[in-house]
This record gives structure tokens, C-alpha cells and sequence, in this order.
């Protein structure tokens, strides 16, 4: 048996694949890139976990530390369920999108790392209220001392209860997808997929492992799984196209592999590096599909999404750091240290950029870290929206911030770097980390009161270019039909009628300040006439895919 709790719905498959318009309706286009480095493939000899979660361009993420305690409640309500408590949970440092209760990425105070993709299948997802992933995240960090033990327990609670529901707030773009996990620690990295009641995973011991939005190969070599396990689940070839899983993931790989046999190896800036990569269509919302690591948000209906939050763990034999932007887009954010057994960086006032901070331990059980928790609209004082509202100034129609913000924040992260790997038993951690957020924040206040300059757009990839890494995505499509899709990514209506349409879509509905009735309808109607636009340009290409 699957679970003692399994629905006969959602364990059992369609009998044939749904229609189109039903696979791209439950199924949202949004993907996320996840990889670990285990010590033997870094130069530095330390264990790398990294993550940049894609989501809604209007969904703030923040970073929430949860200190280790026994919990006074039997149950835990997650997302939309109520599933029964464990005695004692462990301090996790999480990555929330706002109106979520599990996370989209993090760590737990004994070097335990999990991250959460999306998968595209045709068989799509259930409505029905069940564990979303990012609950699942959170559930395994909080009850789990090694990898291994939290893909054991992610297994039994999605044999006990299952995955399903909206995987979103309620603002945002609908979104429900099947997940896949990458669990790991200094020992081991884990793959892990799941669909309804099903699992199963399987484990790298040496070297590195990325993943994304994209199911493992036939090959798939199971160490654990589900009971009984059956898997005739299938990727949806169209909808992996679309969000480029497989070409992202091997950007990710080739990248990996470059730093790996160049220079000093793969350590910590290099990662960062990595999760800012724009890959060969650069960064402009312009731009019509989404193949870039570092995503940002561009038209509707496919780049409806932008990386939101990053997170980095490193991993060193006796000790580990958490690197966090708690903001979006890695380029034009810079990471921040955090030790979870030091003291936090914690604003003492309600405004972000206050300069005093307090000890954690004399707040709460949680601690939302750069000021208060971010809302569903845009507000002055969370770190996420007034990052936000900076950072859309300056990648409208740019391929790369100007090196008068890249230079200033990649001084500061060497010197955060160099600082916190050299910390010492006699060093209180907790005034250098806490001094590294302070001095994050020249580069916010830059970042906001720079004029936004100008840059040489990259130019726009070649059919044949994008039919190369389509194919790559998905050999399940014909050569017909990549084609097709290839042609139309390039086409020349994208560059202006999609950046008009980003434009509005952000900064009108995004932002409370300009969120005004007026605006709002004014949105409304240039968003529908570009929709109709768009269904009468997808209109043959839909016609040949059924």
C-alpha cells in the first residue's frame, strides 16, 4: 500500500493525457535551479549546497530563523493540512514566500540542506488540500540529524499524506506542481522525486549534482522509495520546453564543471557566481523564455515568474555558514552571512535600514531577519519590497547592472567571505555577522539611489541557437515542433509589446503606492489585448500540438 491515508484519485494516473489547455492551467511555467558540491569536487574542500527559488514576480520571500524547542501542540498546521507533531524540532534557517507556512529552501542547525523544484508532468497535479513541497522542506529540516534520515522521513509523510493543493498565496498566479527535492549534507547528496503518494530517491557520493525542473532519466538509479513502487508518471514534453528544465540544469552542470577544473576550484564566490548566471539570453524581461538561472520576470503567459530569494550553505567539516539574499534576482543582490549558532542580526526598530541591532535570544522563537515580515503588496520597510522597488528600476531592458553596482558588491562579499571563514573559537561570531549586515546595507542604499544606467543589450540568440537547447530540454518533441517553438521565442514582436507589458504588470499591480483603481483597470485592458494578441500568434502552433 502506497499510505494508510492514500486517495485512489490521486494514486492512479490518468488513463490518457489531459488537454492542453488543462496541462498549462494547473501546471505553472515557474522553475527553480538546485545544486549540491560535496568536498572532493570543491578547491576548498568544503561541501556546497545552492539554491535560487523561482516564484510569482510579486510573492516577497523572506528568511526566518526557528530556534530548536518542544512544541506544545499534538498537530501542526501546514499550508492546508493538520498533520500530527513530533516532540522536539530542531532551529532551522528557512526561505518563506509570504502566506506559505513551509519554505522553499533552507538548512537546520546540523548541517542538514533541502531545496524544493517543481516538476512538469501529464499527469497533472491535484487540487485536492494535501502537503505542498515547501511544507514537506520544512517538515524534514525541523525532525531530521542527517540527509538520509530526511529523505526518510519527506518519504513517509508523502506516503502518509500526500502532495497536493495550491502551491501559492492567494495574490499570486494559481500554482500546483508535482515536486522533486535535493537533500544533502557533508556525506551525501540526494535526488528525490515525488508525485500524489509516490517517492522515490536516489544518492550521489562524490562530486556534484544539479537539478530543476525535470524529471531523472529512465534510468533513474533508486536507493528508497515508496512501497511497492510504481512510477508511470511521465514529463510533459511541452511544458519542459517551455520552462527549459533540462537546459538550465545542464548550464548549471557545465558551470560547475568549469569552475571545478579552473583556477583555485569551486568555492564560495564561485557559487554565487553560478546562481547569477544569465546564460546565453541575458537578462532582459524582454526576452520571451526563461533559460536563465538567474531569472527575471518578463510577459505573461510564460515569464510570469523571477528568482525571488537565494540561498547558499557552506559546509565545512566542523562548522557551516548560511549565505541569504532575502532579496530577489542574485544579480543585483548581495549575500549575507549567518551562523545559526551566533547571534542574529535582528532590526530593533520597525524600519529595515536601522543600524542597532539586538540578540535573538531575547526575541521570540522566530526571527524574521533584514525588519518586519514582507506583505502581499509592496510596503516601505520589509528588506524584500524595498529591494524590489530598486531593483525594477534597473533591469528594465538591461542585460547587467553597470560595474558602478557589480564592483561595490562583489568587494563586499569577498571581504564577508574572507571574514567569516576565518572566524576563529576566540572570535564572537556573532559582531561580525551582525557587522556584515550592517555594511550589506551601502550596497542597498547604492542599488536605490543610483541612476539607472545604460548597457549593450546581448544579442538575441539565433533560431538555431535556441532549437539547440530546446532539443536539449526536451527530445521528446519533433523537430517540427521545436522548431516552431524556437521560431517564435525569437520573434521580433517580443523585444517591445513583452518589456510594455512587463512594465505595467510590475510596477502598477505590484506595487501598492501605485495600485490606484485607474491603474488597475488601465493594466487590466493592455494585459488583455496582449493576451489576445499572443492567443492569435500561438494559435497554428497549439492547432499542430493537438
Amino acid at each position: 500500500p502506497i499510505g494508510a491515508n492514500s486517495d485512489a484519485i490521486l494514486s492512479k494516473p490518468p488513463a490518457s493525457k489531459p488537454p492542453l489547455q488543462e496541462r498549462f492551467k494547473s501546471q505553472n511555467l515557474m522553475g527553480c535551479d538546485t545544486f549540491g558540491v560535496l568536498a572532493d569536487a570543491a578547491g576548498d574542500r568544503c561541501a556546497y549546497f545552492a539554491k535560487n527559488s523561482d516564484r510569482d514576480r510579486n510573492e516577497a520571500q523572506y528568511v526566518e530563523v526557528i530556534e530548536a524547542h518542544a512544541p506544545s501542540s499534538q498537530t501542526v498546521q501546514c499550508t492546508h493540512i493538520t498533520i500530527p507533531q513530533v516532540n522536539f524540532v530542531f532551529k532551522v534557517c528557512l526561505s518563506r514566500p509570504v502566506g506559505m507556512w513551509g519554505a522553499e529552501m533552507g538548512c537546520n542547525e546540523l548541517g542538514v540542506c533541502i531545496g524544493n523544484e517543481a516538476l512538469l508532468s501529464t499527469t497533472a497535479p491535484s487540487p485536492k488540500p494535501a502537503l505542498t513541497g515547501m511544507d514537506l522542506v520544512r517538515l524534514a529540516l525541523e525532525r531530521a540529524r542527517t540527509a538520509a534520515e530526511a529523505v526518510r522521513i519527506l518519504g513517509t509523510l508523502v506516503e502518509q499524506h500526500g502532495v497536493g493543493g495550491l502551491h501559492a498565496a492567494a495574490h499570486c498566479v494559481p500554482n500546483m506542481y508535482h515536486n522533486a527535492f535535493l537533500i544533502m549534507d557533508t556525506t551525501a547528496i540526494w535526488h528525490v522525486e515525488t508525485v500524489f503518494h509516490s517517492w522515490r530517491a536516489t544518492r550521489r557520493t562524490t562530486g556534484h549534482l544539479a537539478i530543476s525542473n525535470h524529471f531523472g532519466s529512465s534510468s533513474f538509479d533508486v536507493v528508497l522509495s515508496s512501497p511497492n513502487l510504481a512510477w508511470p508518471y511521465q514529463e510533459d514534453p511541452l511544458l519542459a520546453a517551455a520552462a527549459c528544465g533540462a537546459a538550465r540544469q545542464a548550464r548549471v552542470t557545465s558551470l560547475l564543471e568549469e569552475h571545478q577544473h579552473q583556477g583555485s576550484g569551486i568555492d564560495l564566490l564561485s557559487v554565487f557566481h553560478i546562481l547569477r548566471d544569465h546564460g546565453l539570453r541575458g537578462a532582459s524581461p524582454s526576452r520571451y523564455l526563461g533559460c536563465d538561472v538567474c531569472a527575471h520576470a518578463g510577459a505573461p503567459p510564460v515569464r510570469v515568474g523571477q528568482t525571488t530569494a537565494s540561498m547558499v550553505v557552506r559546509l565545512a567539516a566542523t562548522s557551516f555558514s548560511v549565505w541569504v539574499t532575502g532579496t530577489a534576482a542574485p544579480c543585483t543582490s548581495i549575500f549575507k552571512p549567518l551562523l545559526l549558532t551566533a547571534t542574529l542580526p535582528h532590526p530593533s526598530s520597525s524600519k529595515a535600514q536601522s543600524n542597532e541591532y539586538k540578540n535573538a535570544s531575547s526575541l521570540s522563537l522566530s526571527t524574521v531577519l533584514g525588519g518586519p515580515r514582507p506583505g502581499q503588496q509592496a510596503d516601505s520597510e520589509s528588506l524584500w519590497w524595498q529591494h524590489e522597488r530598486a531593483r525594477r528600476r534597473h533591469v528594465l531592458g538591461l542585460d547587467a547592472l553597470t560595474p558602478a553596482l557589480t564592483e561595490p558588491r562583489n568587494g563586499l562579499e569577498r571581504a564577508f567571505a574572507q571574514r567569516v571563514c576565518a572566524l576563529s573559537e576566540d572570535t564572537p561570531s556573532g559582531d561580525v555577522v551582525c557587522a556584515c549586515w550592517k555594511e550589506s546595507e551601502v550596497f542597498e542604499r547604492l542599488l536605490a539611489e543610483t541612476t539607472p544606467g545604460t548597457t549593450e543589450a546581448a544579442p538575441q540568440p539565433s533560431a538555431s541557437t535556441l532549437l539547440t537547447c530546446i532539443r536539449r530540454s526536451c527530445p521528446a518533441l519533433s523537430s517540427f515542433q521545436a522548431l516552431l517553438f524556437s521560431l517564435f521565442s525569437v520573434a521580433p514582436l517580443s523585444t517591445h509589446v513583452y518589456a510594455a507589458s512587463w512594465y505595467f504588470a510590475n510596477l502598477s499591480v505590484g506595487l501598492s503606492a501605485a495600485n490606484t483603481p485607474a491603474l488597475r483597470n488601465y493594466t487590466l485592458i493592455l494585459a488583455a489585448v496582449i493576451v489576445l494578441l499572443l492567443s492569435l500568434l500561438l494559435l497554428p502552433f497549439a492547432l499542430l500540438l493537438l
